[in-house]
């Protein structure tokens, strides 16, 4: 346990210190390139601290049925529904899709550069006080994203969950779901077992993230929330199970 706290506490500075750099780095070279280009780096940089975690935390991951997100996305953008558990997710989502955009909460535009940096990749923010208004942002972002060709990552639950409990889906990806008549490919992980949401120690072990089969367009609200919810927690569940029979 020492060791791996030891491993965590490196893991994080390096993180942190690398990750203000880069931020810096980008503020300063975004103004002279494309969005595409923009986005390479990103995508780049996510790709380098799931390395950093497999080589100082021994912190692996395997992706399951990623043909569900090949096949959808062959006919254009998509929603994907992801289970929030830690932050590890948030670097692992980057490496699916070529172009996307990210539905985050209002405060993390707030954060100085941080926010820039994360506006200057054309990320949707919402304020979840607002309510009524967040809900009308979605839409005209999300809108604005399906008009450019770009698929939309959502985390349902908004914020994240400890493993094996379920918390309230928002509805707004119903919204977004029913506007915008695309497929919602949900994603179940089981990444809260290893870098838990309040934890300082990050375990080492392999973490598993499984897309599901894609809910297809035409679903009323009600169905719609109901079968993602079931769909993701259920799955969850499985994917939990399997490192708790091997523990």
């Amino acid at each position: 346990m020492m060791i791996q706290a030891l491993r965590s506490f490196c893991f994080d500075g390096m993180a942190y210190v690398l990750t203000g750099l880069f931020i810096i780095f980008c503020t300063l070279v975004f103004p002279f390139l494309s969005h595409l280009k923009r986005f390479y780096l990103y995508q780049s940089f996510m790709k380098f601290l799931l390395w950093l975690a497999k080589t100082v935390l021994g912190l692996k991951y395997q992706v399951l049925d990623k043909q569900y997100l090949e096949e959808t996305a062959k006919n254009g953008p998509c929603i994907l529904a992801c289970k929030h558990q830690s932050v590890w997710e948030t670097l692992v989502v980057s490496s699916f899709l070529k172009d996307f955009t990210i539905v985050l909460k209002k405060e993390l535009k707030n954060i100085p550069l941080y926010g820039l940096f994360l506006k200057n990749l054309d990320m949707i923010f919402i304020d979840r006080q607002a309510r009524s208004q967040a809900v009308k942002n979605l839409i005209i972002q999300g809108r604005q994203a399906f008009k450019a060709k770009k698929s939309i990552i959502i985390f349902p639950e908004g914020t994240r969950s400890i493993p094996g409990t379920v918390t309230t889906y928002h509805p707004g990806i119903a919204l977004l779901y029913q506007d915008l008549k695309i497929p919602v490919v949900p994603i179940a992980l089981n990444s809260g077992l290893f870098w838990g949401r309040r934890s300082m120690v990050k375990k080492s072990g392999l973490i598993t993230l499984q897309f599901l089969p894609p809910i297809q367009p035409g679903l009323d609200r009600n169905e719609f929330m109901n079968r993602l919810q079931d769909n993701l927690e259920t799955a969850c569940q499985k994917l939990n199970e399997s490192v708790q029979k091997t523990d």
